[in-house]
């Protein structure tokens, strides 16, 4: 979530402020996003399979 402190200096160098509540918010919005991403790829990753989870 350093990104997200990062980006906000830069904001905040051009007049828009971001507060920690929003900060939280943008934080907890890309943990959900990271994790429906890994589970759309897990999910992807298993109907592209050529053999089975027990090799079958």
């Amino acid at each position: 979530m350093a990104l997200i402190a990062v980006g906000s200096s830069l904001l905040q160098i051009k007049g828009i402020e971001l507060s920690a509540d929003m900060q939280a918010d943008l934080a907890n919005i890309a943990v959900t996003l990271a994790g429906v991403a890994g589970g759309l790829l897990a999910i992807s990753g298993r109907l592209r399979a050529a053999t089975g989870i027990r090799g079958k």
